[in-house]
């Protein structure tokens, strides 16, 4: 996405994801990848998610990921797209997964977009030095925070309330 000239202006990095890869080391309870349509100006239809679904499928083919659409029937005409990754792990005998959510509610950010460099995670790490472009910091946090009152306001999911712990301010 991020070497692709119009997907790497449709797409902002939010989430925990985010700010663990870019910003802060936190303990994670669960990865994935969440990203928002941040289109500005132009109308939306609903089909560029169909889209999107093929063309992130052709990417993940071409690394070796074999992709498919997560969304439930009656989600098909929301606003979301639910991808998962599948891959060869070499420490089991399972396949290892990415899941991929994106969000087409045409948000605005309140704070300009930063294109932030990938810290290098391990020595074997291929994604250190691949650039995207992320939400401000006080928009990710602000997003940890709204998830877990809204989202979870009857029964918090534990991964909102570890991240927001580990935020420590």
């Amino acid at each position: 996405i991020s070497e692709d000239p119009h997907l790497s202006r449709s797409f902002v990095l939010i989430g925990g994801t985010a700010i663990n890869l870019f910003d802060k080391e936190i303990p994670r309870l669960s990865v994935d990848i969440d990203l928002d349509y941040v289109q500005r100006g132009k109308s939306f239809d609903v089909s560029i998610i169909e889209g999107h679904l093929d063309l992130l499928s052709r990417i993940g083919a071409s690394v070796g990921l074999k992709a498919y659409d997560r969304r439930r029937a009656d989600e098909r005409s929301s606003e979301k797209l639910r991808m998962i990754f599948e891959f060869e792990s070499n420490f089991s005998r399972d396949t290892g997964t990415v899941k991929l959510d994106i969000g087409y509610l045409m948000k605005t950010t309140v704070f300009p977009l930063r294109r932030v460099t990938m810290k290098q995670l391990t020595r074997y790490d291929g994604f250190a030095g691949l650039q995207f472009p992320i939400a401000d910091l006080c928009e990710l946090w602000a997003g940890k925070a709204v998830a877990l009152v809204y989202k979870t306001s009857k029964d918090p999911r534990p991964s909102e309330v570890s991240d927001l712990y580990s935020m420590q301010i």
